[in-house]
């Protein structure tokens, strides 16, 4: 027996949620307006049909929905719609349309530099590529703006790069604002986030060493240690034998 894999193809573009409690759903052909109109063609998870469906005027491939009640924020929705017309009286595909009320600025994770003039900031989320590349949105230590920002093929990490090179071993801080999410969703200066990062091309250095008893010695390094090298005993020789621990 033979066995074919398929997939329903889907006639739903995109879903916009333009207020808490509305949503304007776009489809990818024009809509006759009778079906797209019925309240019952549509249901959205927790809410259950809208309380009023409209074909836009101009575009008659956007359904307005109105509910009840708002919409959950940032968690994924599933909206269903069915037995909807095209223009030419044909049923269209619509499976299953997941989507987010995002109402959450995007957050700043992490930043890490990648060499002596550049810094590499991991965002919590995909970003908007005109925000995430404005060198005033980022500052270092609070009076250096980059000289430029670079959004990266992800869309949620960039590279700002920098004229003067960092300091060696030294604590660097940046501060971003004001990068929004593909939804308009931007921190305001009051929640500004601020990293710390260094730039520290140099291996550690044993800065002193102190025996504490007959057999056991305390050495301390220039800075912390990966936990995983340091416990390594083969990594340790007095006199050319390794410790015990």
């Amino acid at each position: 027996n033979a066995s074919k894999q398929f997939q329903y193809e889907q006639s739903v573009d995109s879903v916009a949620v333009i207020a808490p409690n509305i949503i304007d759903v776009y489809f990818n052909q024009s809509l006759e307006k009778s079906s797209a109109e019925s309240t019952n063609n549509y249901n959205l998870e927790e809410l259950d049909n809208p309380v009023n469906a409209a074909l836009d005027e101009q575009n008659t491939a956007l359904v307005h929905l109105a509910f009840d009640d708002n919409i959950r924020e940032n968690s994924e929705r599933s909206l269903f719609i069915s037995n909807i017309l095209n223009s030419s009286d044909e049923l269209i595909s619509t499976p299953e349309f997941l989507f987010t009320y995002d109402t959450r600025a995007p957050s700043l994770d992490s930043v890490a530099a990648v060499d002596s003039t550049q810094v590499l900031g991991v965002f919590s989320e995909i970003v908007d590529e005109a925000s995430a590349e404005i060198v005033s949105h980022y500052d270092l230590n609070e009076d250096i703006f980059p000289d430029s920002v670079r959004i990266q093929a992800d869309l949620s990490n960039v590279i700002a790069y920098f004229r003067e090179p960092f300091e060696k071993e030294v604590e660097q801080q940046i501060t971003v604002r004001n990068v929004e999410d593909p939804f308009g969703n931007s921190s305001s200066s009051a929640t500004n986030r601020r990293l710390n990062f260094t730039f520290d091309p140099l291996p550690p250095r044993l800065d002193s060493l102190i025996q504490v008893s007959l057999d056991s010695i305390m050495l301390d390094f220039s800075e912390p240690l990966e936990n995983t090298s340091a416990l390594t005993v083969g990594n340790y020789q007095l006199g050319g034998t390794n410790p015990q621990s």
